[in-house]
């Protein structure tokens, strides 16, 4: 049986605001869970959870969740004194009676320590996607960051025509317009254009991990700085402007 669920791909690299001044994306009733999916993306928690949270190991579900092989654990196998780790949750199956949050195992992979915006990504050992019922979700998730602004960052993580973001076309006129999307986001949300533009450096910073981050960097700059057309100002407001 292929079970018809909310699912996205495996992500490349997730971004997260862990500053806890920002509200974090509901979660207190399962539909709220997946209404922050589809409003945010796939999202990044710590919590109790995972094989290392387990006395036996992971099996395959007997049914696929829209397509997609899935696993848990049997009832009674969770640990009582876990270790949190973060994880990102992919998706949600809906049951009548059981629910099923879906999520897979995550590592940080930003490298300033004191960094706000946190770039996690799939660990590349263990590429399974688990699931866990949502009534122990509620009980075994310690925190959960809200993502930073959909699409925005899905455009700026994309492998999508990289080289056309210097063409001065529309490819540059979409760039610009997510980094002042995501500006604005964290200005609105933090009320503080200091706090908008460390988020928009530190989104900056992890699109730098990427494989081709080096090279993705120089044409984000160009085209946030504006400095491709000269009647475009850089991304940011009055107090802030972002420089090539």
């Amino acid at each position: 049986m292929d079970i018809q669920s909310l699912i996205f791909e495996r992500p490349e690299i997730v971004c997260a605001d862990t500053d806890f001044s920002i509200p974090t994306p509901p979660f207190q009733t399962f539909d709220a869970f997946v209404s922050s999916l589809k409003k945010f993306g796939p999202l990044v928690g710590e919590g109790t959870m995972g094989p290392s949270a387990h006395s036996k190991d992971p099996f395959q579900l007997s049914d696929r969740v829209s397509g997609q092989v899935v696993f848990g654990w049997a009832p009674n196998t969770h640990k009582i004194h876990a270790l949190s780790i973060p994880v990102i949750f992919v998706g949600a199956a809906p049951h009548p009676t059981n629910p099923l949050v879906l999520y897979v195992l995550a590592e940080d992979a930003t490298k300033k320590q004191d960094a706000v915006i946190r770039g996690f990504r799939p660990v590349d050992q263990d590429k399974r996607i688990f699931a866990m019922a949502y009534k122990n979700f509620e009980k075994r998730v310690i925190h959960l960051h809200p993502g930073c602004p959909q699409p925005h960052t899905e455009f700026l993580f994309s492998e999508k025509k990289i080289a056309s973001f210097i063409d001065s076309g529309s490819q540059e006129e979409k760039c610009h317009a997510a980094g002042q999307a995501i500006f604005d986001y964290y200005k609105k949300q933090s009320k503080s254009s200091q706090k908008a533009e460390i988020a928009l450096s530190e989104i900056f910073d992890n699109i730098r991990l990427k494989k081709d981050g080096l090279l993705r960097g120089e044409y984000i700059t160009r085209a946030w700085s504006g400095s491709l057309a000269g009647d475009r100002r850089g991304v940011g407001d009055d107090h802030f402007c972002w420089q090539a």
